[in-house]
């Protein structure tokens, strides 16, 4: 059971999900469902008489009357060791928030989100260059052995269910677009993880402006990385004599940009092209 094709890409065409791809190739059943509770579609999973129902980022809230029509209910497999960031964006909270270890859990489904009993974690450090595209496809490889043991598990009855530590959870909320947006009177250090942790979606977003010309250009940074300074001359968001950023604290060099309707070039182009100068800045955009 899979979500509704959907517009994908610049054209928005009309794409099914990776998993109905996959169904489709390998000659497996399947549904799109708008709505997983409704009654259509709660028959048909009924028919398939399901040992056990198995929920990967799927983004629907699952009724009791799906989850009980399976022999052992249901399991979810979340990107956080919980109960550390339950919600939509854990991966990203993550970054943004500057922790150095995370996850994968695999839990049961109940009513509160992300909030069942847990039958497996497993944990990895995160890494000081690490996107948030980048730690869920390693946190995806984690998860795929760690589900098939955990299946074994409830299959042959050795599975131990834990309850979670309720008082210890912590939300990781959806994002927005306008998360992305980068207000440079913040440290380097927090806006560096910002730049990581909101890729490859919200991305994080100024405005170029060139002092000369006074053109500005909406521009997604990709890529930065720390530079520690004393007191600048400078305000932040202004280029320093080096092109870097001067930040509420320390500055940021960027190394990748995006420019709007652009792919991702380095840096140095994106300035060649522009003739960028000391005193050219990046402003903030009003939401």
């Amino acid at each position: 059971v899979t979500q509704p094709a959907h517009g994908a890409g610049r054209g928005k065409k009309i794409t099914p999900t990776d998993a109905a791809i996959w169904a489709i190739a390998h000659h497996i059943d399947y549904v799109e469902a708008e709505n997983i509770n409704d009654t259509a579609v709660i028959e048909r999973i009924k028919l398939c008489k399901p040992d056990l129902i198995v929920v990967i980022a799927f983004g629907q809230k699952i009724s009791p009357e799906v989850i009980n029509s399976a022999k052992y209910k249901a399991i979810n497999v979340h990107s956080s060791a919980l109960p550390k960031y339950r919600g939509a964006a854990p991966i990203n909270w993550a970054i943004i928030n500057g922790e150095t270890e995370t996850g994968v859990s695999i839990i049961t489904l109940a009513d509160k989100m992300d909030a069942g009993q847990v039958l497996a974690i497993v944990k990895t450090k995160i890494e000081e260059d690490e996107t948030a595209g980048q730690l869920h496809d390693r946190l995806a490889l984690l998860a795929g052995p760690l589900l098939i043991k955990t299946i074994d598990q409830i299959e042959n009855g050795t599975a131990v269910y834990q309850e979670q530590d309720h008082e210890k959870a912590s939300l990781a909320r959806k994002l927005k677009k306008t998360d992305g947006y980068l207000d440079f009177t913040q440290d380097a250090e927090t806006l560096d993880r910002m730049i990581r942790g909101f890729w490859p979606w919200p991305e994080a977003s100024t405005d170029y402006i060139n002092k000369k010309t006074g053109k500005c250009t909406r521009v997604i940074i990709a890529q930065a990385e720390i530079v520690k300074t004393v007191n600048s001359k400078y305000n932040p968001g202004i280029l320093d004599d080096e092109l870097n950023v001067i930040c509420g604290k320390d500055c940021l060099k960027i190394l990748k940009i995006k420019p709007a309707g652009k792919s991702v070039m380095d840096f140095k182009a994106f300035a060649n092209g522009r003739s960028t100068e000391p005193g050219d800045f990046f402003m903030k955009i009003e939401k």
